[in-house]
């Protein structure tokens, strides 16, 4: 992928599973902090990327210091987006026409130029493209302008145009020199179910490079980010390569001849391959609806599956609901399995620990009070750093749900925040923790010279041990965190055996509930994928149990038995 015959051109996606997590994540290559900041990222398709890349970076990313020091050693290529050189326009706006401002109070001609956009605040109108400046109170939108009329005055900010030539000229270079190039075609970061319309950019910039040099083949690979709740530490993640698509030369071809029919050519191709990557869905409640459809469809033991088969699973759901989604089958098991989710929020319990209720009490609570000991200082001595970055996250949402149009509830920047606060404070409080350690080992000194008159620490003697615990300090910070995810779990667990104490009768209809609509989802599955997917029968990765073809339980199910669902009751005399 070196070689400059064959140079890629990686396509990330800002779509966002749930709450989404900022594009830095693809920026922090360095594993420790994977490993600290994500409780479990699964790749697939890695294989298919050189993993030297150098990715377009905003400029407004590029003046927080933590982002553009990674920025720069990975050599990116910073741009200034229009958005975010917004600024509110003076006045007031009202609609003339469809195609015609006028506004009061205003000042375009010193403030608007031609080929500017207009966002109009507290509107559904949407975002409209200075053709002509006429006066400071009145101005010409480009086609097809505005099809919604509102009589009212509003407010409106100036996005102005920016000359992105010197940007297309260095991602063109870096291309026809043999370089990978990691960009993200929304354009922007978003807390969305589903994709926002991909820039042009990603298609001038390789058909621009393959145009330029006749010797240089551009390949592009779709790269999927699945979050699963990011905006909260130890988030998981899913991140899927496509295989390389090779650009074939007849659309370089017609890009020769013209340019704006081969970019929608190759803009197709790169929104197809995105969607087989990522998670779609129309809203985040008919996505949640998804993904618990394919938790009861899973397995108990998932181990048994690759991450490439359960990604593939995960896909072939997300499909198949787009697929089917208005049939009276699919809406029929939707709706119960709003009801099941429901159920689970009554009783403050996860789908995982109804398929795991099983499990004994006692050695969950030992388990419990086991770890408590071991972390209960370092999770107190890291708590101000986790609320003070949950007040800089919050903030940071607020700050940008206010300055964008895309955002559903602003979520996909806490993460971000949180992350590079981590990274420039912990440090800072790595060495006053250790300060505070050099101080405590004096007043040690004068504790043992009144027990132990002849003992001596000397200063020397306290400074390694400050240093020793210095190193120590973030070894043992990672290993609270790990103590802190099993603290949760084994809570968690706790909770739904305690409940099976005082609501019995409830537990049991909540399994029962579950196993039906864990029968439910198979038979459907095996109904209508073979239908949408040719080979679903030859490549499924959920085998039936050999014997019955009634037998609907998986090779890898060891589905709970209600006769036995609460025999360990009466280790604690229930």
């Amino acid at each position: 992928m070196g070689k400059k015959d064959n140079s890629v051109l990686s396509v990330y996606t800002a779509i966002r599973v749930f709450i989404k997590q900022s594009s830095i994540v693809q920026i922090l290559q360095q594993r420790i902090l994977i490993n600290v900041f994500f409780k479990e990222i699964k790749v697939v398709g890695l294989s298919n990327i050189d993993m030297k890349i150098s990715f377009l970076v905003a400029q407004k990313a590029m003046r927080t210091p933590v982002i553009s020091w990674f920025a720069k050693k990975m050599k990116c290529i910073s741009v200034e987006r229009p958005q975010d050189l917004a600024k509110s326009g003076t006045g007031k706006l009202k609609v003339k026409s469809d195609n015609e401002i006028i506004g009061v109070g205003t000042q375009f001609k010193k403030e608007i130029m031609a080929g500017d956009t207009i966002k109009f605040m507290g509107s559904k109108i949407p975002e409209q493209i200075v053709d002509k400046v006429i006066s400071d109170t009145e101005i010409v939108l480009k086609a097809p302008g505005i099809n919604i009329i509102e009589d009212s005055e509003l407010a409106f900010k100036i996005i102005p145009k920016l000359d992105q030539t010197h940007v297309y000229e260095a991602v063109i270079d870096r291309l026809t020199h043999g370089q990978s190039i990691g960009i993200f075609p929304e354009g922007g970061s978003h807390d969305r179910t589903e994709m926002l319309p991909i820039k042009a950019g990603v298609s001038i910039m390789a058909l621009g490079a393959m145009a330029r040099d006749p010797k240089c083949q551009i390949s592009i690979i779709a790269c999927g980010l699945k979050y699963f709740k990011p905006h909260r530490f130890r988030s998981q993640v899913i991140v899927e390569f496509s295989r390389p698509y090779k650009i074939p030369q007849n659309i370089v071809e017609t890009y020769k001849k013209n340019k704006r029919e081969a970019c929608a050519e190759l803009l197709a191709e790169v929104e197809r391959r995105m969607k087989d990557v990522t998670l779609n869905a129309p809203s985040y409640k008919e996505l949640q609806q998804v993904y618990m459809a394919r938790d009861l469809y899973m397995p108990r033991n998932p181990k048994n599956l690759t991450n490439e088969q359960i990604n593939d699973i995960q896909q072939k759901f997300c499909k198949g609901f787009n697929a089917y989604r208005h049939t009276p089958e699919l809406q029929g098991l939707l709706q119960q399995i709003d009801d099941y989710v429901k159920e689970l929020k009554v009783f403050n319990v996860h789908d995982s620990e109804v398929k795991q209720i099983r499990i004994n009490f006692f050695r969950i609570m030992i388990n419990f009070l086991i770890i408590i000991p071991k972390s209960i200082a370092g999770l107190v001595m890291l708590l101000p750093l986790g609320m003070l970055n949950k007040h800089l996250g919050e903030k940071a949402r607020k700050e940008a749900l206010a300055g964008s149009s895309v955002k559903v509830v602003g979520a996909d920047v806490i993460a971000t925040k949180k992350l590079t606060t981590t990274i420039m404070l912990y440090p800072i409080f790595c060495i006053g923790f250790s300060t505070f350690f050099f101080y405590l080992t004096g007043k040690l000194q004068v504790f043992l010279n009144v027990i132990y008159p002849n003992s001596d620490l000397e200063f020397t003697q306290r400074i390694i041990w400050t240093v020793v615990f210095f190193l120590f300090f973030p070894v043992y910070s990672y290993f609270c965190i790990l103590s802190r995810d099993m603290l949760i779990y084994n809570y968690q667990l706790m909770q739904s055996r305690l409940l099976c104490l005082f609501y019995t009768e409830d537990m049991f209809t909540l399994i029962q509930m579950r196993k039906n609509l864990k029968q439910k989802v198979i038979e459907l599955v095996d109904k209508l994928a073979p239908e949408l997917f040719q080979d679903f029968d030859q490549k499924r990765h959920i085998k039936r149990r050999k014997g019955s073809s009634d037998n609907l339980e998986t090779q890898y199910e060891h589905e709970l038995e209600l006769n036995n669902a609460f025999e360990q009751l009466k280790e604690i005399g229930v």
